[in-house]
């Protein structure tokens, strides 16, 4: 069963988080969040573009197994 919820992301026990991302802007909040997805685009492989993946494997301090990061693209281009 899928659920999405929108939570500290550490206090969740899960296997995997999902986080999407926007090349261009901060889509989040939280702290964790922002540090998590300034890690990701640290790869060169990922920058937040439309159909990029990035998946990391125990995360810092996070109770999830893995953190899967998606981009969406440019912000203004999002519906």
């Amino acid at each position: 069963m899928l659920t999405i919820r929108s939570v500290d992301p550490k206090g969740i026990k899960t296997d995997l988080m999902l986080v999407i991302v926007c090349e261009d802007s901060v889509l989040y909040g939280n702290q964790t969040i922002k540090d998590l997805t300034g890690r990701a685009k640290k790869y060169p492989e990922f920058a937040g573009k439309s159909g990029q993946d990035l998946m990391l494997y125990s995360p810092g301090d996070l109770k999830a197994r893995r953190v899967m990061f998606t981009g969406v693209g440019k912000s203004a281009e999002l519906d």
